[in-house]
């Protein structure tokens, strides 16, 4: 069992974006960087596939283009940005979402204004770094 202590969504890759009937956007990342406890102060950074979901969409606006190779930035839910959370703070932090912005490197933005947001971790991958320290 993998204890997730932090989730980071500085350098995501977004593999692509799904519009479907109904209002539901779906954010396929390819990557998003998740801290795994392995000793104190001592964590796995694993690199995860992952989706975040918002139901009963009203409005979806991307400013600029997005390609591959560009990395998210950050991510903003309701003006407040959500970087280096723990997992609970991330899900209660886009359970209360009702706008996102999902800002990327190249300065391009994507934003959806919906009724819930929510982030669900699909594939665990290669651990790709190692952080010693206090997070």
């Amino acid at each position: 069992m993998h204890v997730i202590e932090l989730v980071e969504f500085h350098d995501g890759e977004v593999e692509r974006l799904v519009l479907e009937q109904g209002g539901l956007v779906v954010v396929h990342f390819s990557h998003l960087s998740i801290y795994e406890t392995r000793a104190v102060d001592l964590y796995d950074i694993v690199s995860y596939e992952a989706e975040l979901r918002a139901t009963d969409a009203i409005e979806l606006v991307l400013r600029g283009a997005i390609s591959r190779g560009n990395k998210v930035a950050f991510l903003r839910v309701n003006d407040e940005e959500a970087r280096s959370l723990s997992l609970e703070e991330t899900q209660t932090m886009l359970k209360s979402g009702t706008a996102a912005e999902l800002h990327f490197d190249n300065g391009a933005t994507l934003a959806f204004r919906c009724s819930n947001i929510e982030l669900i971790l699909r594939r665990r991958g290669e651990v790709i770094e190692e952080w010693k320290g206090p997070l």
